[in-house]
C-alpha cells in the first residue's frame, strides 16, 4: 500500500510540472466550456450551458462574467436572469433563456389591419385611420382596408420620414408602421408572418444585423409614440395631415383615371403632387414642402 500511495504521489508532481498538463489545466479552469457544442444542448430548452455557449461565442466578455459569477456561487436562478440582462444591455432583449434555442429571439411590431383585434390592442389606430376616411367596426368578422388607402399612406410615410423636421418625419414613422412600409422586417411583419421567415442565428453577421433591426425598430416605435401624441396634442396637425391625405386621394384617382383612358407607350412618368407641411402654432416644427411620386 506504501508503495501505491508513493506512487500516487510521483505522479501528482509529474503532473503538475508538467507543462502540457498545466496548460490544460488553465484552460479548463478559464473556459469550462471549451469542447461542448451547441449543438448537444439545442433541443434542452431553458438549458443555462447553451446561453453560456451562445454568449462564448458571440459575447466573450459576458461569458467570463457569468463564469465568475457562476464560481461565485450564484444560484441557477440569478445566473438565468445574469445572461437574460446581457444580452439585452447588448443589443439583443431576452426575457427567457429557452429562447436561445430557436435563434435570435425577435419581436414582430406589424399590424394586421384586416384583423379586428388588432384595434383592441391598439385603440389609437382608429383615430389615425379615420383621418383617411375610414370608419372602422372592431366589432366585425373582418375589416376591410382598400389598397388605395395603403397606396396614400405608404405615399406620405415615404415622404414625411424624409423631412428634417422632426415632429413631421416622426408622423412619417407613425404612417410607416400603420401601413407596414417602414423597410423594418420587425416593424412591418405580423407574429405569422415573422413566424414564417427564417430565424437569425447565432453567426457575427447575423447577430450585427439582428442588433441593427432591433435598435431600429425600437428607434421607429419611439416615433410613433411621439408622433401619435403629438397629433393629440396638436389638433391643427391633425386637420391638415388629413387635408393633404384626401389631396392625395384626389391625386391619385385622378391619375389612375387619365391613366386608364390614355395608355401611354413606352416608359410612364408618374405625376407629382407638391404638399406644403407648415409649422404647428406652439410645437417646434419648421415648413418643409414635398414631392410625392404618384405610385
Amino acid at each position: 500500500m506504501n508503495v501505491l500511495l508513493t506512487l500516487h504521489d510521483h505522479l501528482t508532481r509529474a503532473l503538475h510540472i508538467d507543462p502540457l498538463h498545466q496548460l490544460a489545466l488553465l484552460v479548463t479552469t478559464l473556459d469550462p466550456l471549451w469542447q461542448e457544442s451547441e449543438e448537444d444542448h439545442a433541443e434542452n430548452e431553458g438549458d443555462l450551458e447553451l446561453g453560456l455557449l451562445i454568449a462564448r461565442r458571440v459575447f466573450p466578455e459576458l461569458y467570463v462574467d457569468l463564469l465568475l459569477q457562476q464560481r461565485a456561487s450564484v444560484s441557477q436562478a440569478e445566473l438565468h436572469r445574469l445572461l437574460c440582462v446581457g444580452f439585452t444591455e447588448r443589443g439583443i432583449p431576452l426575457d427567457d433563456v429557452s429562447c436561445l434555442s430557436y435563434g435570435i429571439p425577435l419581436t414582430a411590431y406589424g399590424l394586421n389591419l384586416s384583423d379586428p383585434d388588432v384595434y383592441t390592442h391598439h385603440p389609437s389606430l382608429e383615430p389615425i385611420l379615420s383621418l383617411f376616411g375610414l370608419a372602422i367596426n372592431a366589432n366585425s368578422y373582418d375589416v376591410d382596408i382598400p389598397q388605395m388607402a395603403y397606396r396614400v399612406g405608404r405615399l406620405l410615410a415615404d415622404s414625411l420620414v424624409q423631412q428634417a423636421d422632426a415632429p413631421w418625419q416622426q408622423v412619417g414613422w407613425l404612417l410607416a408602421w400603420v401601413f407596414s412600409c417602414s423597410g423594418n422586417t420587425l416593424i412591418d411583419a405580423d407574429e405569422e408572418e415573422l413566424g414564417s421567415i427564417q430565424p437569425l442565428s447565432w453567426e457575427a453577421e447575423d447577430v450585427t444585423f439582428g442588433q441593427e433591426m432591433i435598435a431600429e425598430a425600437e428607434r421607429v416605435l419611439r416615433d410613433v409614440e411621439a408622433a401619435e401624441i403629438w397629433l393629440n396634442t396638436y389638433p391643427s396637425a391633425s386637420d391638415q395631415l388629413r387635408r393633404h391625405i384626401h389631396q392625395t386621394y384626389r391625386s391619385l384617382k385622378r391619375a389612375d383615371k387619365q391613366s386608364s383612358k390614355r395608355p401611354q407607350k413606352g416608359k410612364r412618368h408618374d405625376p407629382h403632387v407638391r404638399l406644403a407641411w407648415t409649422a404647428v402654432a406652439d410645437s417646434p416644427s419648421g415648413t418643409a414642402t414635398a414631392d410625392l411620386e404618384l405610385l
